[in-house]
C-alpha cells in the first residue's frame, strides 16, 4: 500500500516542484518621461489575463511564468513590452503618445481620466479637428462634430456668436446654453471670436447628468470643456509657423428674382407706374434704364480676403515645460466694411518640483480684436444690405453720371430706390466694436502626505468691448439725426462694456490602490465665483469734429451741410451737440462646496458619485442654496477573463448615469435676471414738486432653481481593431421652469417671472469610425455620428396655451411649436386665398382663431456629421457633411418677393410670373385683390429649413520623412481647404442655417463660403 502511495505522489510533487521552479515574481516601478510615477499603469503577462496595475508611487508586483513578457500600457503613453528572461527587477520609463493623448477625457476641475474609465457620456474633439480651420471663432468648428451638439450660427459677419444647443433646449427663458470651461475657468460663450482657436489641443463635451452635475447651478444645459495646448517635459525646443490666404464669397441663393422686363412688365399689369414715372423725370431719369439689369447682389456683396499668420514655440527641461504662441488672423465678410481682425498672445507654463511633490500650471492669453459690421441685418429697414440683395429693382443704374459707384444718395431715403440707401450707410456711417480679453488661471497641487493632495486654483476671464456707431452727417440717415429740421446732422454712439469674472477653488484628494485591484479616489471642493459687469455709453447728436471717432480735424467743418463755419455758437459745446449719458454695474456671485468619489475594481467595474451645494445671488435667501448630485457605474466587459484573448472584441464598456443639475439664469446670458428676485425702488419727483419712493421693479422672492435630471445609459464598443463607436439613450427632465407671466390689469408691470412647468428631451446618439484601410502606405478612414433629440413641455400653467405670434407654449407641444392658420391654395374662379379653418373646412375668410398647431418647430430632431479620410504616402483628402433634419422656420423674405402690394417699390420673385389673373387658373400665387398675406398668422411661408452641408474638405501633402532627414525641418504640411462650399436644401434663400431660436428669416446675413490655401512648417 505505501509502495503505491508512493508511485501515485512522487509524480505530482515532481510537477508542483516544476511548476513552482518555472513562475517568479517580477517588481519594479514606472515612470513617465517627466521623471513622475505613473500610477495605474496596466501591467499583463502577454498572452494570458493575468496582470496587476502600479499604485500611487508607480510600483507594481506580478508573478510569471520563466520565458514570458511583459506589456506596460497607459493613457496617453506609447505602450512597452519587455521580455522577462531571468531579471526579477523591471523598471520602465514609458514616453508620450500624441496618436493616444485623446484618450484622456477631462471630466471636469481639470481632472485627466483615462477614456477606459469614465463612465459618463463624454466626446472629445481633439487639435486635429480644430486647428487650421479657417474660421473666426472654434465653435464653428464643432458643429456636428459631437453628438447631439446643435450649433447654429445666427450671421455670417465674421466671429458672430452661434447658439448652441447640448440635448436639446433645456429652459424656455432662462439660459440654454452649456457652460465653457478654459483651462479650468469659466469663460463667457459670447466672446469666443478672441480665442486662437489653434491654442486648443482638445475639447470634451461633457453630455449626461453624471458629467454635468459636478458643475452644480451651471451644468444643467450641458459642459464643454477646452485644453490650451502645453509644453512636455525633457523636449527639445520647436517652432511651428502656420500661414493662410484665402477668400470669402456669398453662398448661392436658391432662389431667383425677376429680370428687368419682368418686373416692368409685373409693374405695367399691376397698374404701378414707379419705372414709367422716374423715366420721365429729369431729375431722376438717370437712375433708370430699360436696358439695364443690374445684379444688385454682385454689387452689395463682394469677395473678401482672409489671412492668418501664427507663430508657436513648445520646449521643456527636466522640471519645467512651456508653449508660447503669437498670431494674427483677419476676414473679411462677404459685404463691404465688414471684416474682423484679430491679435492673440498666449503663454501656458507647466513646472514640479524634483521630487515630483508640487506640481504647478499658469496659463494666460491676452487678445485684441476689432470688427467692422453693418447694421440692422435681419431687419426690414432700407439699410440692410441683404435686403437689397432681394428686393432692389434691376433698372436702376448703379453707378452715377460720372460712372462712379452711387453711394451718396441724398434725398433718395425711398423704398424704391433701397440700393442707394443701403450702399449710403455702408460707406459713409461707421459701426465697430474693439474688443480685449484676458483669461489668466493659476494652479498648484501638492503631495502633503502618502496618498493625499491639495490643489487650488485662482482664475479670471476679462472682457472690455468699446462700442462705437457713427450715422455721418452726410448720409441719408445723418440728415434725419436728431430730427429733420436740426441744423447740425448726424449722430455718434460710444459704449464701454466691461466684464470681469473671477474664480478660485481649493480642494483635497485622497487616492490609494488597495490589493493591485482596489482603485479609490476621494476629492473635496470649495469655491467662490464672482461675475461684475459695468457699462458706460452717451449719444451726441449733432457731429461735433472734435469727437474722436468720426476721424475730422478738429475745426474743419467744410464738409458739413448747412453749417456756418464763422458762427460764434459753434465755440460753445454745449450748444453744438446734445448728449444723452447711461451707466450701468450688475453683480453675480456663486458660492459652493462639494465632492465626488471613484471606484474601481481591477479595470472592470467603476462607481463615480458626486454631490454638490450651490448658493446663488439672484435669489432670495430661502432659496439661494441649491442641492445636486450624480451617481454613474460602468462594466468594463472587454476586460473580463472570458474576453483576455479575444480577437473580434477590443473595448466594449456598458454605462449607466443619473445626475441632477440646476439653472440660476433666469432671462439667460450671464448676468440675466440678477433683479427678478428684490423689489426694487426709486426716488423722484412726486405730487407738487416733492420727493417721492415708487416701485421700479416687481419681484417674485418665490422664485428659485430651474432643476434638471439626467438619466443615461451607453455603450462604448470596438471589434477588430476597425469599428469603434458609443451609442447613447437619454431622458433630460427640467422642472420649475422660469417664465415672465402676465400681470394682473391692475399692476404698473407688465410680467412677473416664475416657475411655471416642466420640459422633457429624450434620444439616441450614435457615433462611429471604421478603419477600411489602415497600413503603413494609405489609411482609409469613415467616420460619422448622428442624434435624434425630441422635445416636449409636460407641464404648464395648469394646461394653458401661451400664444407668441407664430409659435405657441402648450402642454404636449416642442417648444417653439409653429401656430397657424392653414394654407390650402388658391381659388381658381378668383385669385383669392384659401384657407382651413379650426376644424379643417376651406374658407376664404382669414381669421386668427383658426390658427392651430402644425406640427413643426424651429428645433431641430435629426442632427449629425460624416466624412471620409484617405491618406496615401502624405497625400491626404479629409472631407466632412453636416446636416440638420426636421427644422422649420417661416420664410418672410421671400413673403416680402411675392408681396403684391410692393409691386413698383421693389423687385419680385420669378414666382410672380404665374399671379393668378385669369379665370379658370391654376396657380399657388394669389391675384392682385388679394393683397399682402405675408404678415398674416399662416403657415404659407412656413418652409423646410433642413440641409446637408459639405462643411469643410482639405487636400493637403506632408513632406515623408526620407525628406525631412535632408532638410532642417522636422515637419511640414501645405494644404488647400474649402469651408461651407456646397448646400443641399429646399429652403428658399441664402442660407437654410440659422439660429436654432429664430421663428423667422427677414434679410438675415448668410453663412458664408471660405476658401484657403495654407503651410505648417516645423523647426
Amino acid at each position: 500500500m505505501k509502495s503505491k502511495l508512493t508511485r501515485i505522489l512522487t509524480p505530482l510533487l515532481v510537477l508542483c516542484v516544476s511548476f513552482a521552479f518555472g513562475q517568479k515574481t517580477i517588481t519594479g516601478n514606472v515612470k513617465g518621461q517627466d521623471g513622475l510615477p505613473l500610477p495605474g499603469v496596466s501591467v499583463v503577462e502577454v498572452g494570458t489575463s493575468n496582470g496587476t496595475q502600479t499604485d500611487f508611487d508607480g510600483n507594481y508586483s506580478i508573478r510569471v511564468a520563466d520565458g514570458s513578457q511583459l506589456r506596460f500600457t497607459y493613457v496617453g503613453q506609447k505602450t512597452v513590452t519587455r521580455s522577462v528572461g531571468s531579471a526579477t527587477v523591471i523598471n520602465v520609463t514609458m514616453e508620450d503618445d500624441a496618436t493616444r493623448l485623446s484618450e484622456v477625457v477631462v471630466v471636469g476641475y481639470g481632472v485627466g481620466q483615462d477614456k477606459t474609465k469614465v463612465a459618463s457620456a463624454v466626446t472629445t474633439v481633439t487639435s486635429e479637428t480644430i486647428e487650421a480651420r479657417p474660421n473666426a471663432s472654434f465653435v464653428q468648428t464643432l458643429q456636428s462634430q459631437a453628438p447631439g451638439l446643435n450649433i447654429s450660427t445666427g450671421s455670417g459677419q465674421p466671429g458672430a456668436n452661434s447658439t448652441i444647443l447640448l440635448r436639446g433646449v433645456t429652459s424656455l427663458s432662462g439660459n440654454i446654453e452649456p457652460l465653457f470651461i478654459l483651462d479650468g475657468v469659466p469663460v463667457d460663450e459670447d466672446n469666443f471670436r478672441s480665442i486662437n482657436p489653434n491654442d486648443i489641443a482638445q475639447i470634451d463635451v461633457l453630455k449626461d447628468g453624471s458629467a454635468s452635475a459636478l458643475y452644480g447651478n451651471r451644468g444643467a444645459a450641458g459642459v464643454i470643456v477646452i485644453t490650451t495646448k502645453k509644453g512636455r517635459f525633457n523636449s527639445n525646443l520647436e517652432i511651428t509657423y502656420r500661414g493662410q490666404s484665402g477668400f470669402t464669397s456669398p453662398q448661392d441663393p436658391n432662389f431667383d428674382i425677376m429680370s428687368t422686363s419682368e418686373i416692368i412688365a409685373l409693374e405695367r399689369l399691376s397698374g404701378s407706374t414707379n419705372f414709367d414715372t422716374m423715366a420721365a423725370d429729369p431729375a431722376r431719369s438717370f437712375l433708370v434704364s430699360e436696358n439695364t439689369n443690374t445684379n444688385w447682389a454682385d454689387i452689395i456683396t463682394r469677395t473678401g480676403s482672409t489671412q492668418l499668420h501664427e507663430l508657436s514655440l513648445t520646449s521643456g527641461s527636466a522640471n519645467a515645460s512651456n508653449f508660447t504662441s503669437l498670431s494674427y488672423f483677419e476676414q473679411e465678410g462677404i459685404t463691404r466694411r465688414s471684416n474682423l481682425q484679430r491679435f492673440t498672445f498666449r503663454t501656458n507654463f507647466n513646472g514640479k518640483s524634483e521630487n515630483g511633490k508640487f506640481n504647478y500650471v499658469t496659463n494666460l492669453t491676452a487678445n485684441f480684436s476689432k470688427s467692422n459690421f453693418i447694421q440692422n441685418e435681419g431687419q426690414g429697414f432700407l439699410a440692410n444690405p441683404f435686403l437689397v440683395a432681394y428686393l432692389a429693382k434691376p433698372y436702376l443704374r448703379s453707378r452715377n453720371e460720372q460712372g462712379e459707384l452711387d453711394i451718396v444718395g441724398l434725398n433718395r431715403d425711398g423704398f424704391d430706390v433701397t440700393p442707394y440707401v443701403s450702399l449710403n450707410n455702408t460707406f459713409l456711417n461707421t459701426s465697430t466694436d474693439e474688443e480685449l480679453k484676458l483669461i489668466g488661471s493659476a494652479s498648484a497641487n501638492y503631495e502633503i502626505l502618502p496618498n493625499v493632495t491639495i490643489g487650488g486654483l485662482i482664475g479670471m476671464d476679462y472682457t472690455q468691448i468699446n462700442d462705437l456707431n457713427i450715422t455721418s452727417p452726410l448720409s441719408i440717415y445723418g440728415q434725419n439725426a436728431p430730427s429733420p429740421d436740426s441744423e447740425l446732422k448726424g449722430s455718434q454712439f460710444e459704449q464701454q462694456r466691461r466684464d470681469f469674472q473671477f474664480t478660485s477653488n481649493a480642494s483635497v484628494t485622497y487616492e490609494n490602490v488597495f490589493n493591485d485591484k482596489h482603485s479609490v479616489e476621494v476629492s473635496g471642493f470649495v469655491e467662490f465665483n464672482q461675475n461684475i459687469f459695468d457699462a458706460f455709453s452717451f449719444t451726441g447728436f449733432g457731429i461735433d469734429p472734435r469727437l474722436e471717432g468720426y476721424n475730422f480735424a478738429p475745426g474743419d467743418l467744410r464738409e458739413f451741410p448747412d453749417v456756418d463755419p464763422g458762427d460764434e455758437s459753434l465755440t460753445n459745446l454745449q450748444l453744438y451737440y446734445a448728449p444723452t449719458v447711461g451707466s450701468s454695474r450688475t453683480e453675480v456671485t456663486l458660492f459652493s462646496y462639494f465632492g465626488l468619489a471613484k471606484y474601481d475594481y481591477d479595470n472592470k467595474y467603476g462607481l463615480d458619485l458626486s454631490i454638490r451645494r450651490d448658493a446663488s445671488s439672484r435669489f432670495n435667501r430661502s432659496n439661494k442654496w441649491g442641492t445636486f448630485w450624480s451617481a454613474a457605474a460602468r462594466w468594463n466587459i472587454s476586460n473580463e477573463d472570458f474576453l483576455a484573448n479575444s480577437t473580434v472584441v477590443d473595448n466594449l464598456k456598458l454605462r449607466a448615469s443619473y445626475g441632477t443639475a440646476g439653472n440660476d439664469r433666469i432671462t439667460g446670458g450671464r448676468f440675466g435676471g440678477t433683479n427678478l428676485t428684490f423689489n426694487l425702488y426709486g426716488v423722484g419727483g412726486g405730487y407738487n414738486a416733492s420727493q417721492g419712493i415708487f416701485a421700479t421693479g416687481l419681484a417674485n422672492p418665490d422664485l428659485k432653481w430651474e432643476t434638471t435630471e439626467q438619466y443615461n445609459v451607453g455603450l462604448d464598443f470596438g471589434f477588430f481593431q476597425r469599428l469603434s463607436g458609443s451609442i447613447d439613450v437619454y431622458r433630460k427632465n427640467t422642472d420649475d421652469l422660469f417664465f415672465a407671466t402676465p400681470n394682473t390689469l391692475i399692476s404698473t408691470f407688465g410680467s412677473l417671472s416664475k416657475n411655471i412647468g416642466s420640459l422633457r428631451n429624450e434620444g439616441v446618439e450614435l457615433a462611429l469610425n471604421y478603419k477600411v484601410v489602415n497600413n503603413e502606405n494609405l489609411q482609409i478612414e469613415l467616420r460619422g455620428n448622428a442624434a435624434i433629440n425630441k422635445n416636449e413641455i409636460t407641464d404648464l400653467l395648469e394646461g394653458e396655451r401661451i400664444e407668441q405670434g407664430r409659435i405657441a407654449l402648450e402642454e404636449g407641444r416642442p417648444f417653439n411649436s409653429f401656430y397657424a392658420v392653414r394654407w390650402a391654395g388658391v381659388n381658381p374662379a378668383n385669385g383669392l386665398p384659401i384657407y382651413l379653418d379650426a376644424d379643417g373646412n376651406p374658407t376664404s375668410e382669414y381669421n386668427p382663431d383658426d390658427r392651430v398647431f402644425v406640427d413643426k418647430s424651429t428645433i431641430p430632431e435629426l442632427t449629425g456629421g460624416f466624412g471620409t479620410y484617405i491618406n496615401y504616402k502624405g497625400l491626404s483628402l479629409d472631407a466632412f457633411f453636416s446636416f440638420v433634419g426636421d427644422v422649420f422656420r417661416y420664410n418672410n423674405a421671400f413673403g416680402v418677393a411675392e408681396d403684391p402690394s410692393l409691386i413698383g417699390l421693389a423687385n419680385m420673385s420669378t414666382t410672380m410670373n404665374n399671379i393668378w389673373t385669369t379665370p379658370g387658373q391654376v396657380t399657388d400665387v394669389p391675384g392682385l385683390a388679394a393683397g399682402s398675406t405675408r404678415n398674416l398668422l399662416t403657415d404659407r411661408y412656413l418652409e423646410n429649413a433642413s440641409y446637408l452641408r459639405l462643411r469643410n474638405i482639405t487636400l493637403a501633402y506632408s513632406l515623408q520623412p526620407d525628406v525631412l532627414e535632408k532638410l532642417p525641418i522636422k515637419r511640414a504640411r501645405v494644404y488647400l481647404q474649402g469651408e461651407n462650399l456646397i448646400t443641399w436644401s429646399a429652403w428658399r434663400g441664402f442660407d437654410p442655417e440659422a439660429d436654432a431660436l429664430r421663428v423667422q428669416d427677414f434679410f438675415n446675413f448668410p453663412t458664408p463660403r471660405i476658401l484657403t490655401l495654407g503651410v505648417d512648417i516645423t523647426l
